[in-house]
């Protein structure tokens, strides 16, 4: 560690040398340096290992294989309010709708193979390359317990704020992928932050999701509020309606056969 001096001991230091010049002395003997103790910085193991535990525990996450998340969308600046569900069932299966009044639904599928999309903008697509990869990802189940498989080059970079909290920095990156940065809090574990690159049909853009207001639903700990920033837009989903382990029919994820 390299120990910078401030400028009242560059003043010091050279106070001492003139006088040392002016008048001769003993040479001064010299004293060992203190050492000087580094934070230790956990593994990624060590920082999965702290944020299974404050979610509730290996056991009680593998004991949910489906859920039904839904809630209310807005996005301030904008003045737009609307409605949020998401639909997620294991292993690889994820179904999100956000309707918005007077412009429509924004719909986004994957059943395990196929990855759809459908928006007044676009219309409905099929998702391909980079943008199908980070579909499956993000449908990932059980992404938290497979995190190491999914993330083969992983680190913990250092340690930052959080909303003012200290947060441990996961920089991780899946094979052909952007790396992405997974904030967990240094005190209760959970996982308060996640950066990553939002790939489109048009562009790549760097977005940041700050995940809060944490609630214990069937003894698993989950946020409610999800909280979205990107360059062009910041948006809120906060969850009321939570249900798990309840049946989906597979053609909630499967591409409208319309298309």
């Amino acid at each position: 560690m390299m120990i910078r001096c401030t400028t009242f001991c560059v003043t010091l230091v050279f106070l001492l040398a003139a006088a040392s010049a002016a008048s001769p002395q003993e040479p001064a003997k010299s004293r060992p340096a203190a050492p000087v103790v580094a934070e230790k910085v956990p593994t990624v193991e060590q920082v999965l290992d702290a944020y299974f535990k404050a979610i509730g525990g290996l056991d009680v996450i593998r004991k949910f294989s489906s859920r039904v998340m839904k809630g209310s969308f807005a996005a301030p600046a904008m003045g737009v309010t609307g409605t949020a569900e998401i639909y997620k069932a294991a292993p690889d299966k994820m179904y999100s709708l956000v309707h918005i009044e007077s412009v429509g639904d924004f719909v986004q599928g994957y059943d395990g193979q196929v990855g759809w999309s459908s928006d007044p903008n676009s219309g409905f697509r099929e998702l391909a390359g980079e943008e199908l990869s980070d579909s499956r990802r993000q449908s990932q189940f059980y992404h938290e317990l497979h995190f190491i498989e999914i993330y083969p080059e992983r680190r913990v970079i250092g340690k930052v704020k959080v909303d003012e909290k200290d947060a441990w920095v996961v920089e991780a990156a899946a094979p052909e992928a952007a790396p992405e940065k997974f904030y967990f809090d240094v005190e209760s574990g959970l996982m308060v932050r996640h950066d990553s690159i939002q790939i489109t049909a048009q562009s790549r853009v760097s977005i940041e999701q700050y995940f809060s207001d944490y609630t214990l639903v069937d003894g698993l700990r989950l946020p409610t509020t999800v909280r979205h920033i990107d360059p062009q837009i910041t948006w809120q989903v906060h969850f009321t309606d939570i249900a798990q382990n309840v049946p989906i029919e597979a053609s909630k994820f499967a591409k409208p056969t319309a298309q």
